[in-house]
């Protein structure tokens, strides 16, 4: 004896509906979740660095450059991270973290947080002016 007709379009539907639920959640955990939303940055401040802040990047840009002397070796590229016992720390006073440009001129064209001279070995600090 067979069950009431009716269970046979509910096993169909209970099926179908399996099925959709779970293509959309195989859609959904190939699509991955929706981006965040996040405030934008504000502005940095414009205003001139104080006399300790200028001091404080000086302190690190000589502590630099002491180790920079220390562990280099002749005939090994001057790439100032493998110099150095740590990485390249962050000059406040400028936008970006950490970054370093080998050259010897007073004021770079590019933004950068360090100037590594590799004719006088010395390591200086950005300043904004």
């Amino acid at each position: 004896m067979r069950g009431p007709a009716r269970t046979h379009p509910l096993r169909l539907g209970f099926v179908v509906g399996g099925v959709l639920v779970s293509a959309y959640m195989t859609w959904a955990a190939w699509r991955g979740p929706p981006p965040r939303s996040f405030a934008p940055t504000p502005k940095p401040v414009d205003r001139t660095a104080t006399s300790e802040e200028i001091s404080e990047v000086n302190r690190v840009a000589e502590a630099m450059t002491q180790q920079f002397r220390q562990n280099h070796t002749a005939g090994v590229p001057l790439i100032l991270e493998n110099l150095l016992t740590g990485p390249i720390p962050d000059n406040p006073l400028v936008e970006g973290v950490g970054t370093s440009m080998q050259s010897c001129e007073e004021q770079p064209q590019a933004a950068v947080d360090w100037l590594v001279c590799t004719t006088t070995m010395t390591v200086r600090a950005v300043i904004p002016r």
